[in-house]
This record gives structure tokens, sequence and C-alpha cells, in this order.
């Protein structure tokens, strides 16, 4: 019966990291943003820190490479709990309607303790793949890891990431998305942690000012030293030079 009910959440094709449709986007070479890599990782393990990281910068700075990578760490890991990959003219991962319920799929998958209340909230709310994008988020993630109290090691963390929110269509809904992620901080049966990319677009910029300060961390991409910048271009230079091997 659980099954059942998963198998009824609207899922975007292609919003995981590891989806087909990204199988021949690159990570990040060996060498390359070691420093940035390792602060997100660093934020990542630290319980004490803020919530939510977000890697902004403008087009063409590496964003998306660098969120597969450390998306890729973390399920090595077996700490992410989902990712959602917008990109703008792909059907629907150009806007955030099946953003939550893709969302829930995966965290049911990454955290099975879930699956049961994630298919009552869609028992008792069999509408609620229709409704505003604030009561998905209540009733499909919010509810049920809130309802995970005494199920879990007192140290579980788990990660979401969010690539490129700026590509989402809808100003309104960015701003929304913000809003309801800030609420991670409340949740106790697990510690969920939101890494999130995007292009410094206004809306985006005023739902992170809206947020308490100690509730995310920016990192600004394009702020990144010349000489970093000038070491990573002659890495790229060396590995793209070197003959296959055999």
């Amino acid at each position: 019966m659980q099954n059942r009910y998963l198998s009824w959440l609207p899922y975007a094709n292609g919003a995981a990291f590891n989806s087909r449709l990204w199988e021949h986007e690159s990570l990040c070479l060996r060498d390359t943003r070691v420093d940035l890599v390792e602060q997100i990782k660093t934020w990542s393990k630290d319980s004490h820190g803020p919530y939510i990281f977000w890697l902004n910068g403008i087009a063409g700075t590496g964003k998306s490479t660098i969120a597969r990578t450390v998306a890729n760490a973390w399920h090595k890991e077996n700490r992410l709990g989902a990712s959602f990959f917008f990109s703008k003219g792909r059907g629907d991962l150009g806007h955030a309607g099946k953003l939550f319920t893709s969302i829930a799929a995966q965290l049911a998958n990454a955290l099975p303790a879930l699956k049961p209340y994630i298919c009552k909230s869609i028992e008792e709310n069999p509408d609620i793949f229709q409704r505003a994008l604030g009561e998905q988020w209540n009733y499909l993630i919010f509810r049920p890891l809130s309802s995970l109290t005494g199920e879990l090691p007192q140290a579980r963390v788990l990660i979401l990431v969010i690539d490129a929110l700026d590509e989402c269509e809808n100003y309104n809904d960015t701003t929304t998305i913000l809003r309801l992620l800030a609420e991670t901080k409340s949740l106790n049966s697990v510690r969920l942690q939101v890494f999130i990319t995007s292009r410094q677009e206004m809306t985006i910029c005023l739902g992170f000012r809206d947020m308490p300060g100690t509730a995310h961390h920016d990192f600004i991409l394009h702020d990144i030293s010349q000489s970093i910048i000038r070491q990573d271009i002659s890495t790229l230079t060396y590995f793209s030079v070197q003959p296959p091997t055999a």
C-alpha cells in the first residue's frame, strides 16, 4: 500500500543530480575548486552552523558543477536527502510545480522511516498535489519529518541540494520556496540542511534578506581570488591535453 501511495507523487524527470539527463555533465576536476568544496563540506558537518548555504554567482562560474560534485559526495556518504536541478525550458524542471513532490519521493527512498508518514498525508489529503506549495511542503515534507521523533539517531543529518533556483520561471514561487526552506531550523527529529545555487536575482536576494542572519551562509562565487582562478585554469588545461589512459 505504501508503494502505491508513493507512486502517486508527481515526479519531475531529471530532477535528481544523478538522473540520466545529467549523465554527461561534469563534476569538479581533481585539484579545482578545492577550498570552496571543502568549505561547503565543512558547513555540511557543522551541527551548530547555518541551515542553508547559498552559493551565488554570475552565469558561467560553475555553480551547477559544484552542486553536482557535492551532491555526489553526500550521496556516497548516505547524507543526501534529495536534489532538484532547475533548468529553464526543460519541462517540469523549469517550474516549481513538482519541486516538493519530487523531493518527498526522494526523501522517502533516502529515509524509509518517512514512508508511512508521507503515505498517511497523501491518504488524508488526496488532492495535495493540486494544492499550494506551502501545503505540499507542510504535508509531504515538514510534518512527516517532524513525526520521526525518537525513530532516528540523534545526530542524523540530511541535505537537500537545489540548483539554479533562478531558473524557476515564477519569481513569486522562488520567494515562497526560500520562506518555506527557512523552516528547516524548526525541525528537531532530524537536521535538514539545504544547499542552494543561483544567480543574484532580485527576488532571491530579497528572499535571503528576509531570513534571520543565522539561518544561512552566503558565498559569492565570482568573488574568488584571481590566483585560485588561474590555478583552476591551469589544472583544466593540464587535464584537457593529457592522453586518455589505457
